[in-house]
């Protein structure tokens, strides 16, 4: 197994690990809620891994990651498409970096912060320092597109940043880290900074989550970042009592209301502010409940069914049909821009392709997007 797997694996099961310290900070009862749960892997984080494993290759030899296409890494055969996306977020780097004279770049760094908590480590993808600039550049790199992340206060990033710290600290040669979250499949690039002190100041919450996390009854926090990737929230009774106090509520007193008079904006807006918490909770309840089922046991009140019947093609069905038919039992679909990239050249791709405006979409008030205003008229169809 090479260093880069090892970095991985660790990284994965580190009991109070960077990646998972957004759910432990608020929600120190779930390190030993979790230890009940087997460590799980998706097709979704091994393509995150498989990403992050072609970008320190590329990085490290100083290439592109294009030059990995159709090669082996991790068992797994590059594509095009992996790489256009490593190939951002490579450049990204190399944007920062030449902003510096004296840079010193580091790659899949183990970083230690188990002064802050029990075995404490974690594994950054890259840092960029600047002695001259008294900086210190950490990027996170996630290939995930499911859900955007944001640099700002982001805990992951300041776990290493601790780490790095404590690592350059004899040194003495920055003040400043910048922060970068780098999703190139949603063309999200965001950066935070924080001072060397003000992450001094942050630290005594990791050091208090951690007491209270080994403590003999340490509290839950249940809520929407601590609760998203928790293994236990199907089974989590603090979630449950947060749900029924939260949005229960509403269903409870209904039968004290004038049902004419519907519901109210605020009442609208409290159910809403909840929607994604509520969701993931009964998602992981109706996977605990479906998991058991194709597991051979029952569950009062549902059961498995065959899903709905569909007509495939035999087997050796093309290649039959194509002799006889030919083109016809084929249709033809013009490629998308990432396969295009394949046979076009950058400045073609600039040529025949523009920036179109998103739809617009709704979200909290809270978030960085600038608000748009529409009129009844700009929702009809032309």
């Amino acid at each position: 197994m090479s260093e880069q797997q090892v970095n991985h694996a660790e990284r994965a099961h580190a009991r109070f690990s960077a990646s998972g310290s957004e759910r432990w900070l608020s929600c120190p009862a779930s390190i030993k809620a979790e230890i009940q749960y087997p460590n799980t892997s998706s097709v979704f984080a091994e393509e995150g891994t498989l990403a992050h494993e072609l970008a320190d290759t590329a990085l490290q030899a100083g290439k592109r990651a294009a030059e990995y296409v159709g090669e082996l890494i991790l068992g797994k055969v590059i594509t095009a498409e992996m790489a256009a996306y490593v190939d951002k977020y490579i450049e990204y780097i190399e944007n920062v970096k030449a902003q510096y004279d004296d840079a010193i770049v580091m790659f899949e760094r183990r970083v230690d912060y188990s002064n802050l908590a029990p075995e404490g480590f974690g594994t950054l993808d890259c840092a960029v320092i600047s002695p001259s600039a008294r900086v210190a550049h950490v990027f996170d790199l996630k290939y995930g597109k499911g859900v955007e992340v944001s640099a700002e206060k982001n805990t992951q990033a300041m776990m290493y940043s601790s780490g790095l710290l404590n690592e350059m600290d004899i040194l003495d040669i920055f003040d400043t880290f910048h922060i970068h979250i780098c999703q190139p499949r949603i063309h999200n690039f965001s950066e935070w900074v924080i001072t060397v002190n003000d992450l001094l100041a942050w630290q005594p919450n990791v050091t208090t989550a951690v007491e209270l996390a080994l403590s003999d009854n340490p509290p839950y926090g249940p809520s929407e970042k601590a609760c998203k990737w928790c293994k236990h929230k199907s089974n989590c009774r603090a979630l449950l009592d947060q749900y029924n106090a939260e949005v229960g509520k509403f269903f409870d007193c209904l039968d004290d209301k004038d049902a004419v008079a519907g519901i109210t904006d605020v009442e609208k807006r409290q159910l809403l502010d909840h929607k994604d918490l509520v969701i993931a909770f009964l998602t992981a309840i109706e996977g605990d409940i479906e998991n058991r089922l194709m597991n051979g046991e029952t569950f009062e009140g549902y059961k498995l069914v065959a899903g709905r019947n569909t007509t495939v093609w035999h087997e050796g069905a093309e290649d039959e049909l194509d002799m006889l038919y030919g083109e016809k039992m084929y249709t033809r679909k013009f490629i998308g821009i990432t396969a295009a990239r394949k046979v076009l050249s950058a400045e073609e791709i600039a040529k025949y392709t523009h920036k179109a405006t998103g739809a617009p979409k709704m979200v909290k008030e809270s978030d960085k997007g600038e608000p748009i205003v529409l009129s009844g008229f700009d929702n009809l169809d032309a």
